[in-house]
């Protein structure tokens, strides 16, 4: 079995601190739809035409 456990957080501009509880948005901004999709295609060889079973949680 294959686990690929990534927290959305990854996908921000820079690294988030732990001294404040949510990333403040006036630092913090998300990578762009298509950095994200070619980070999950070209670095971890996930793609859309060939579906590996998986799951997606809201919440951990």
């Amino acid at each position: 079995m294959k686990v690929l456990h990534i927290d959305m957080d990854f996908f921000l501009n820079e690294k988030t601190s732990f001294e404040s509880p949510r990333a403040s948005s006036d630092f913090y901004y998300p990578w762009k739809e298509c950095g994200v999709i070619n980070f999950l295609e070209e670095r971890l060889g996930l793609n859309k035409n060939n579906k590996i079973e998986g799951r997606i949680y809201i919440k951990h």
